[in-house]
């Protein structure tokens, strides 16, 4: 008995070719569409369609010893292909400014590719740094400008583009409250508060709000304050 196998369309892509494979090389393989092309006449021929469509094929095979001979048909889906051509163009936004060691918000959002294709990305931050997600956050140690540079790439090719971020010089640091103590002072008796070991990296001129615990309050760096009652008291200082 002949092998009833159809023929199995090659899957649909750029360039759209139908493959039929046969197991048997004694059978003669036939597509139907020119019987005196000579290459159609093979186990495994290959046909290129011109355009996207669903075409019947027909598998025609002869036994060269009795002479005769049996046929199938299937069909060949050629869908269209996704073209691959165009560079992807890369968009790093900016420019930017930020302090030293503070978090930027870098973004690709610009970024496009001709064809609609999903994009891979590659940071390089300029400071010896990279990453790989599309809106990265970064933080520039030292002040500076630098050139960061985004790269995207579709699979088939890519682009890339700079941009500037101006890192600005180390931010001061925040300003701690001090209220000094712990303290110790006899009921009646005048108790010194010291705020002057707060620290104060503007160099401003600062306020105190003293808060003793006992329903009172005062300003300045040094209040004088006076307990009328035992006991142990939380003082707090603002400025």
């Amino acid at each position: 008995m002949l092998p009833q196998q159809l023929p199995v369309p090659h899957p649909p892509g750029l360039p759209a070719v139908g493959r039929f494979a046969e197991s048997k090389a004694e059978y003669e393989k036939v597509l139907g569409i020119d019987p005196d092309d000579p290459t159609t006449h093979r186990p495994t021929p290959v046909h290129t369609y011109t355009a996207a469509a669903t075409y019947p094929v027909t598998l025609t095979v002869q036994s060269t010893t009795t002479g005769t001979t049996a046929s199938a048909s299937s069909s060949a889906i050629i869908a269209a292909g996704v073209a691959t051509t165009g560079t992807p163009t890369a968009n790093p936004g900016g420019p930017y400014t930020v302090a030293a060691n503070s978090p930027i918000a870098l973004t690709s959002v610009g970024s496009s590719d001709p064809n609609n294709l999903p994009l891979t990305y590659v940071w390089g931050f300029g400071d010896g740094n990279s990453g790989t997600t599309p809106n990265p956050t970064h933080t520039y140690k030292t002040a500076g400008s630098y050139s960061p540079v985004l790269t995207v790439s579709n699979g088939a090719s890519q682009g890339s583009a700079s941009t500037v971020v101006s890192v600005t010089g180390t931010p001061l640091a925040a300003m701690v409250a001090s209220a000094g103590g712990p303290y110790t002072v006899a009921v009646n008796q005048p108790v010194t508060l010291d705020g002057s070991g707060t620290t104060n990296p503007s160099g401003r001129q600062l306020l105190y709000t003293w808060d003793f615990g006992d329903g009172t309050s005062a300003s300045g760096v040094k209040p004088i304050h006076f307990y009328t009652k035992s006991g142990t008291y939380t003082v707090n200082v603002s400025v």
